[in-house]
């Protein structure tokens, strides 16, 4: 990854995840803290891109838009199995949660105390970060349930094993988004802090854009990075003086 982090431009388009790039990650989804100088932050910056912001997530757009209220940017949720292309506009969904993947889910998070089971409209998600050692049978028991439906994927991030469509990814909802108005013909510029944003970045890259991963690992396609949470406000704010 590049030491300096070039500036955004008025003419970029602007993708952002949510949790350990935007707010700190919480050990129940539910408790992240969004400030409100955050919400300013996101406001400013959508008006000098002309609204080619976006914020892609593995939580539901209807999450997003109660954490990030009164703000209803575009967005894609749940890596990208729902899609709003404009703020304010209609979300586009693919599929629905299985019923009996749910019931399956509960049972294994009950098995498993002290995880928290987040039921999506699309995926699920199964969080041990308050119960690490956990983590070898949450993740064997999604990966278990996605060979039961061949149209599911296990997908492994930062202290959660998620129950996920199969062939839905934060990269294909970016190249989504950035093929419309108003994300159309400008630069792509992607923040994100987990293995589930690496497919961004390499759609950030093939598009000759800034892919940019928050916090130190070993191996990432983001090509700069930012030290944490705080980093990236302060980028964003040095981008809107």
């Amino acid at each position: 990854m590049a030491a300096a982090l070039p500036p955004l431009n008025s003419d970029d388009a602007l993708f952002l995840d949510f949790d350990g790039s935007l707010v700190e990650i919480a050990l129940n989804p539910g408790d992240v803290v969004v400030p409100s100088s955050l919400l300013a932050l996101l406001q400013n910056l959508d008006a000098r891109l002309g609204g080619a912001l976006a914020i892609i997530s593995g939580r539901p757009i209807t999450d997003l838009d109660v954490q990030l209220a009164p703000l209803q940017l575009a967005a894609a949720g749940e890596h990208g199995a729902e899609i709003r292309h404009l703020k304010n506009g209609v979300v586009e969904q693919s599929v629905d949660l299985p019923v009996s993947a749910a019931q399956q889910l509960r049972v294994l998070s009950r098995q498993l105390p002290g995880t928290v089971l987040e039921l999506k409209t699309a995926s699920a998600a199964l969080h041990f970060r308050a119960v690490p050692q956990h983590e070898h049978a949450a993740v064997g028991g999604i990966r278990a349930l996605a060979q039961q439906h061949a149209d599911y994927e296990l997908m492994h991030g930062k202290m959660v094993a998620e129950f996920k469509p199969a062939g839905i990814n934060k990269g294909l909802a970016l190249a989504e988004l950035v093929a419309r108005s108003p994300f159309a013909g400008r630069r792509p510029v992607f923040i994100g802090d987990d293995v589930t944003d690496e497919a961004g970045f390499m759609a950030v890259n093939e598009l000759g854009g800034l892919s940019i991963r928050v916090g130190k690992v070993a191996t990432t396609e983001a090509r700069y990075s930012l030290a944490d949470v705080a980093a990236v406000h302060c980028w964003l704010a040095e981008c809107v003086e």
